[in-house]
């Protein structure tokens, strides 16, 4: 196939500032919807008399709120496994859906506008494809953000180079050092540019203040943002839901016999699925002792494989003896992510820690892999720091509510 790849790379740089444009627009148009729906949650609140009901319901449950304890970690078998989601669905994903169906359609009319048409020159001499054909694929490309076009331009840059390569390796031995491999914490990240950095690597960290808003907003308030970062894993069956493990903390009692609350501040699934849990802006019962000052963030899973110690997951019992992949690297994305929302220096023996170095427990698991998770927090603050568009992201998340004590 003949690829004419000036012209076909000036197109594709075009649609990746088009996608950029696009992804501005729906963040504009999310961040509309999300004032709106507020607004109208506000408008629909009970009158005064129901609001001081409420009230006085949340001021009966907050000697739970003041405890700094956290619950045991330990799951009999018999406690989990596995109920449907029972949270009631507050529309996100009906908007999610309505924003990305605007972002096609922007796509698709911004390609025809200008006259964007990609895979014309990609199918040169191979395959015939109509203009609108081409406008409409092309469209859909720019309407899902500049992620996949920066994978598209990532895919024909490096095939560019390495054909030559397997056709003349020996005349040119130094060729094959002309690519560099992006997904793998070791990547010298001076090899990496802003604009190779692929979606599943890009911040991707959903957060919308997690479970229980209201009854959170009047209780376990920080006199001050979090200066570490503890984490953990749940103990609980890796098959297991969040709507599980939310569950099962808040059927638990502390010392005095009151319920939880709350929890971590965020749960990663072995799906990789983010999940924030407890406010970021509010403490979690998650270490005792730490929990005022800390943020906790726990793999869904039973890493500790030593048969001697109690509830551990020797035979798989318990599910995967080990965080996946995609696990690992979302939980080490959130953590990036608040090192740089709370300004948390990267000190392994001080400011990110597991839950065994503050507390008697093997927690997160002998099993864990602690120094791959390391590797890959440092690596995704690298790549970000090194993208001006990532660290426009992030700060445009700092604006995001429930993340700062006022």
């Amino acid at each position: 196939m003949t690829i004419n790849f000036e012209s076909f790379m000036v197109t594709l740089s075009a649609a990746l500032g088009a996608s950029i444009v696009v992804e501005r627009v729906l963040e504009i148009l999310k961040n509309i919807m999300d004032h709106m729906i507020g607004t109208e949650n506000k408008k629909i609140l009970p009158d005064l008399k129901e609001v001081d009901k409420k009230i006085a319901k949340l001021e009966t449950i907050s000697k739970a709120a003041a405890s700094d304890e956290a619950w045991d970690e330990k799951q009999p078998l018999n406690t989990i496994l596995v109920e449907p989601a029972t949270d009631p669905d507050d529309g996100t994903v009906l908007r999610t859906f309505v924003i990305q169906v605007m972002g096609f359609a922007i796509g698709i009319i911004t390609a025809h506008y200008f006259e964007l048409g990609l895979f014309r020159s990609l199918m040169m001499n191979s395959v015939t494809i109509s203009p609108w054909s081409d406008f409409l694929l092309t469209g859909l490309l720019i309407g899902g953000g500049s992620g996949p076009i920066h994978t598209l331009i990532r895919f024909v840059t490096q095939r560019k180079e390495w054909v030559p390569v397997a056709a003349g390796a020996e005349s040119n031995p130094d060729a094959a050092k002309k690519t560099a491999v992006i997904s793998t914490p070791e990547t010298p990240v001076a090899l990496v540019q802003a604009a190779d950095i692929p979606a599943a690597e890009q911040l991707n960290v959903p957060y919308n203040g997690g479970v229980d808003l209201e009854i959170l907003e009047y209780v376990h308030k920080r006199s001050e943002n979090p200066g570490m970062i503890i984490y953990h894993h749940t103990t609980m069956n890796s098959g297991s839901t969040f709507e599980d493990v939310v569950r099962v903390i808040k059927s638990r009692t502390d010392s005095k016999g009151n319920h939880w609350l709350t929890g971590y501040n965020c749960v990663i699934m072995a799906d990789g699925a983010i999940k924030p849990f407890c406010r970021w802006d509010r403490y979690g019962n998650h270490a005792e002792g730490y929990n005022k000052k800390s943020l906790g963030i726990s793999f869904n899973g039973n890493f500790e494989t030593a048969a001697n110690i109690p509830f551990s997951n020797p035979d798989g019992r318990y599910g995967a003896s080990r965080p996946t992949e995609a696990q690992l690297k979302a939980g080490a994305r959130v953590t990036a992510l608040w090192t740089f929302l709370y300004n948390i220096p990267v000190d392994f023996d001080k400011t990110i820690i597991p839950h065994s170095q503050v507390a008697n427990k093997s927690c997160p698991g002998s099993n864990f892999p602690y120094d791959e998770f390391k590797k890959w927090l440092e690596y995704y603050r690298k790549c970000w720091q090194k993208s001006p568009e990532m660290m426009e992201r992030i700060e445009a998340f700092k604006l995001k509510p429930y993340l700062y004590v006022k």
